[in-house]
């Protein structure tokens, strides 16, 4: 397992490296922050570079353990300070004493690849319930702020406490023994089907797809089965972005590596158009220099269908949809260990759900009512890609890779 998970570490890494050397193109790519120690590429747009640490590797300690192995728990708290949920405590009392121990604390430091203006919602949303902790964003590139926690975890100089990614990381993470597991009260508000096992939590998710431009497609020409882009008239007016290994694990998670490699294959033989990040994939699209657009987010369709472009969603969607979950954890021994366990029900809570919407995106607690573009999703049957789909995640990585790289 332990090769297996560095093998897919570093073609996550490789393949973010070479991706970001194609430059930055529309506002889906995140930027680093101004932290000291997580320094931005130039003007080429090189990967940033993460500084190792100089701090030596801290001996663990460990808190007292009762006779069964637990760990033991007086009044509500472990012997090191960490506030835990008591049988029968309601949730409001427990999220008040979570926050108390949190505010001592002062601040949560929160790990990520977001823009800023997602990040500047959730830290309004965030102090409105939470001010005496501050929220802390350390931002970078996905592969550079995973080499980040992994180093800081690795040598026992944990800096950030919470890290949010999307599922490739948080395995990656979960099988270095770099997340501490901690399944929040809030949990019960999450639909079903985005509950994982692991100590990760889903926030949000990006469904993906098929986009059109209305001018040159008749929705009525569009296939009802993805073998149908095959065809040849399909040739050179598809596309789709070229970090789609996600949205390609899916579909060996559904068919199988041999029926999905064919589907992958058989779009290369079509010339698809590869562009970087979805916003600027869409307005290809709007514009006409490719046609259909196969991994289309449903937040950035919308955004572009409510402004008047020339843009349509395939309704019914072929099945499956994709949909790719971002998610959160708290890394190994943090140096704010409540105000962590704080983030983490703050994000299932209905202020930080609606933190999550900023981007227009859905939620893992969202209904037909309160979804930003349900109109989408009539008919979609959802394959919603986990971490723990790790053979499908490295298979697509590599696949992906191997034909469109």
């Amino acid at each position: 397992m332990r090769k297996k998970v560095w093998t897919l570490l570093a073609l996550f890494v490789a393949f973010a490296m070479i991706m970001a050397a194609c430059g930055d193109d529309d506002d889906d790519t995140p930027v680093a922050s101004d932290d000291s120690s997580v320094s931005s590429g130039d003007d080429g747009g090189e990967e940033p570079t993460v500084e190792p640490t100089e701090a030596p590797a801290a001996e663990p300690t460990e808190a007292p353990m009762d006779d069964d192995g637990s760990e033991e728990v007086v009044d509500g708290m472990t012997a090191d300070g960490v506030v835990v949920r008591m049988d029968g405590e309601s949730y409001d009392d427990y999220i008040a004493r979570l926050y108390a121990a949190a505010a001592e604390e002062g601040e949560v430091i929160y790990y990520q690849s977001a823009g800023e203006s997602e990040l500047e919602f959730i830290r309004e949303q965030w102090e409105a319930l939470f001010p005496d902790v501050e929220f802390e964003p350390v931002t970078a590139r996905a592969g550079t702020i995973l080499q980040r926690a992994l180093l800081e975890v690795g040598t026992g100089n944990t800096q950030g406490d919470v890290f949010g990614a999307a599922g490739v990381e948080m395995l990656l993470l979960e099988n270095e023994g770099a997340l501490t597991d901690y399944r929040p009260a809030g949990l019960d508000n999450v639909a079903p089907e985005f509950v994982f096992e692991g100590p990760y939590i889903g926030l949000n998710y990006l469904s993906r797809h098929i986009t059109y431009n209305t001018d040159n497609v008749d929705p009525a020409e569009l296939p009802d089965d993805w073998f149908g882009f095959c065809e040849p008239q399909w040739d050179g007016r598809i596309g789709f972005d070229a970090e789609s290994f996600e949205w390609a694990a899916a579909y060996i998670e559904a068919w199988g590596v041999e029926r999905a490699t064919e589907f992958l294959e058989c779009l290369a033989d079509n010339n698809p158009v590869l562009h970087r990040g979805t916003t600027n994939g869409t307005e290809l699209v709007n514009v006409g220099e490719f046609d259909v657009k196969l991994d289309g987010m449903g937040h950035v369709s919308k955004r572009f269908i409510d402004g008047g472009a020339s843009i349509g969603v395939q309704i019914p969607h072929v099945a499956p949809m994709p949909a790719i979950v971002d998610m959160s954890a708290i890394l190994a021994d943090p140096p704010n260990p409540n105000a962590a366990r704080l983030l983490q029900e703050f994000w299932l809570m209905p202020e930080g759900q609606t933190a999550m919407t900023n981007e227009g995106k859905a939620t893992t607690t969202s209904t037909a009512d309160a979804h930003p573009y349900w109109e989408f999703m009539e008919g979609a049957d959802l394959l919603v890609l986990g971490p723990r789909e790790s053979d499908a995640l490295e298979t697509g990585l590599e696949v992906f890779s191997d034909i469109f790289g």
